[in-house]
């Protein structure tokens, strides 16, 4: 059963926003490389691609494109997503020392 945040100690929550921290920063790190760079753009062409698609196909090739165009857009939200996480939790985390630090 997972628990809520309210239920979390402020260690496991700490480790949380430590987690989210680095996992933004990885992804960060990722996007500029040729790896990332040929995923997102792959992402881009594919939607670009369903679109297009979409405007002359048939009532039965419409859920097959839309789900196509789906795939594509949420890849790309997923890790705009994750980078926004990340750098809120590194805030919640400069927040903490401030806190403590006093």
């Amino acid at each position: 059963m997972d628990k809520t945040a309210d239920e979390l100690t402020p260690e496991a929550v700490e480790d949380l926003y430590y987690a989210e921290a680095r996992l933004g920063v990885e992804i960060e790190k990722f996007l500029p490389t040729n790896v990332g760079r040929y995923l997102v753009g792959r992402a881009e062409q594919e939607l670009v691609e369903a679109h297009q698609a979409m405007e002359k196909c048939s009532p039965d090739e419409l859920q097959e494109l839309q789900n196509k165009a789906w795939r594509a857009k949420s890849f790309a939200e997923w890790l705009a997503e994750a980078i926004s996480n990340g750098r809120s939790a590194e805030f919640e985390l400069t927040k903490q020392e401030e806190i403590y630090s006093d």
